[in-house]
């Protein structure tokens, strides 16, 4: 019988098996040196995403707070801007970021909700911010691959862009998924008087101290106005405007005045109120009465609506205010009894939930705005 040398048969099979997992060591790194180096740049890409989404939406919540201010230099407002991008790009990432002003572009989007080009223009039109982060060999530095060497390369660029907005122009308002009650006070103001303080005219003796919550004396570039015309000292022609019933009631009021107006209230208008074809109708109440003050001033200082009429028809409780306009403004002063009566307040930018968007702005709201979000 013939005997096989298994011995040697063994040792042929080891070197074999050398031999063959010598050949595949380096597809077979170069494959984890792949996946790890991808992961590493999938890691660093999203976190360079979430830097640059933080970027943008501060960048446009900056615009909201600076672009109404009187800015002698009104170039200021995109400085800002990109001051709070660059402060937020930085917090959201594992080291300091340089963002040079190309990558932070600032200026008007004409139709926010479909996207599209940031346009430049007069800052107080600006709703868009657009940011791009990156890490290349001009900025920031690559990304250094930790096996990329066995493959033939030892870095690599990657960025993320994000732009931001927000509605600057509102039409209306309606009951939506994510609608809170809606800060407007059921009180009207003429359009001429609104287009004067609109434009600058106007006295001008009090500022809104931030640290002190409460207003001072002192200018601040935003004129004031009087619910109560200063000719007359009668309001006779700015009363209280109906929401949510066809008459109002003292009761009613008070409520919207404290705590807005609210998904009931908007129902009676079937779920909306929105300026189409340049006008709205609301019943109208003349006069202001001396039963609202204390909540008025509860609210000095916070941010309401105002609907802005241009004509007033009826008598009395029949009146019928034609509404043009929808702004941003907060009270000021109160004082409803005596002969000399006032309802201070200027204009403050408001930004709200449930907004209908509008086509034109400033044609049908002025310092409204949705709250921020990110584009693209």
């Amino acid at each position: 019988m013939t005997q096989i040398n298994t011995n040697r048969w063994f040792c042929r099979r080891r070197g074999n098996i050398a031999a063959l997992t010598a050949l595949l060591l380096v597809p077979v790194l170069a494959v984890v040196a792949l996946a790890i180096d991808v992961g590493v740049m999938q890691v660093h890409r999203a976190e360079l995403q979430r830097s640059a989404d933080a970027a943008a939406m501060a960048g446009v919540w900056e615009l909201l707070e600076t672009k109404h201010q009187d800015l002698n230099d009104p170039g200021q407002v995109t400085v800002r801007a990109r001051t709070a991008a660059r402060q937020y790009a930085n917090a959201n990432y594992r080291k300091p970021l340089q963002i040079d002003d190309r990558d932070i572009k600032v200026g008007f989007m004409p139709e926010p909700r479909s996207g599209g080009v940031i346009q430049l223009g007069d800052p107080k039109s600006f709703n868009a911010v657009q940011v791009r982060v990156r890490r290349d060999h001009t900025t920031n530095g690559p990304l250094h691959l930790i096996l990329g060497s066995l493959i033939g390369t030892d870095s690599a660029a990657t960025s993320a862009t994000a732009t931001a907005a927000m509605l600057a122009d509102v039409k209306g308002f309606k009951v939506t998924d994510d609608f809170e009650n809606l800060p407007l006070l059921p009180f009207a103001l003429d359009l001429t008087t609104w287009e004067s303080v609109s434009e600058g005219f106007g006295q001008d003796l009090w500022r809104w101290d931030a640290n002190a919550e409460q207003f001072v004396p002192g200018s601040d570039g935003i004129p004031e106005f009087n619910f109560y015309p200063q000719d007359t000292g009668s309001a006779a022609n700015r009363g209280t405007v109906n929401i949510g019933a066809a008459n109002n009631s003292t009761r009613r009021v008070s409520r919207q005045i404290l705590d807005g107006i609210t998904v009931e209230d908007l129902k009676f208008h079937d779920g909306q109120l929105v300026i189409e074809s340049g006008t709205i109708t609301l019943g109208a109440d003349p006069g202001i009465s001396a039963g609202f003050k204390d909540e008025l001033a509860k609210i000095i200082g916070q941010a309401r609506l105002i609907p802005v009429f241009s004509e007033l028809s009826g008598n009395g409780n029949n009146g019928v205010y034609t509404i043009v306009r929808w702004v941003g403004i907060r009270i000021i002063d109160v004082n409803l009894s005596g002969a000399d009566k006032w309802l201070l307040a200027q204009a403050s930018p408001v930004v709200v939930t449930g907004v209908v968007p509008g086509d034109d702005p400033g044609s049908h709201s002025e310092y409204i705005y949705s709250p921020v979000w990110i584009v693209e």
